[in-house]
């Protein structure tokens, strides 16, 4: 509680002394303003979870089955895109919430601009037609409490609230601490997540033929998105994609 007055009046402090101005152009008053929202591309080609080659929405192939516990992963935006790199940088690390609403809006967009393919079916009434459950990728308690947020739940909820889908933040739960997969070498990621992820008991048996979107911030090897989807699918969970910004 006390950590929790202390961020909020840390906020306060560092918005008097710092004003709010977009990372991209310094324009006061937004964090990305309009015209620069606009500017960061959307990706138009999907790629495999597995193999990363080209597949209809981010599907994952047949042949690649075997390969991942993910049915499919949406990306956004490449994370080559400064301004991206530098606000969800900015997020988890300057703990500014508010940028948590420009990130969702590129999550959205990335969402609606895939019904432009007219050879595709329209993937919101997709979405909608099989009442998918949005949940975040959890944070370990420890890293929860020292952010005081988690930053995919943020992106998970407006996502959720976009497009009138279930939301659900306590399904999946994070039983072991580990490093930060961006301190690890890319042979050490699957390692440092593998068993990582638990279904909470109260949703255990209410899983079976469910479809799961699991949002997150950056996939980087995709093994914690990968974990994710392990859990939920030994307890039933028909289908699981994830939506994140970027790729690394």
């Amino acid at each position: 509680m006390i950590k929790s007055y202390l961020n909020k009046f840390k906020k306060t402090l560092l918005d008097g002394l710092f004003p709010i101005e977009c990372l991209s152009c310094n324009r006061d008053g937004r964090w990305i303003c309009k015209k620069c929202l606009r500017k960061i591309y959307i990706r138009t080609i999907d790629n495999c979870p597995a193999c990363k080659k080209e597949s209809i929405y981010g599907k994952t192939h047949e042949w690649c089955i075997r390969k991942t516990q993910l049915d499919g992963m949406i990306v956004a935006v490449s994370f080559k895109d400064r301004i991206l790199q530098d606000a969800v940088h900015k997020l988890k690390y300057s703990y500014i919430k508010d940028l948590s609403t420009p990130l969702s809006e590129i999550l959205a967009r990335k969402i609606i601009e895939l019904d432009t393919k007219d050879d595709l079916p329209n993937l919101v009434s997709l979405l909608i037609s099989e009442n998918p459950i949005i949940i975040p990728v959890p944070l370990h308690k420890k890293r929860l409490r020292k952010r005081d947020f988690n930053q995919a739940e943020l992106l998970s909820r407006k996502i959720s609230t976009k497009f009138n889908l279930e939301h659900q933040s306590g399904i999946l739960k994070r039983v072991k601490y580990t490093k930060p997969q961006t301190e690890l070498k890319k042979n050490e990621r699957k390692i440092n997540v593998s068993g990582v992820f638990e279904v909470d008991i109260e949703w255990k048996s209410k899983l079976k033929n469910t479809k799961i979107i699991l949002v997150d911030d950056v996939a980087t090897t995709g093994s914690t998105l990968n974990d994710s989807a392990r859990a939920l699918k030994e307890c039933g969970a028909l289908e699981v994609w994830g939506l994140v910004l970027a790729r690394g």
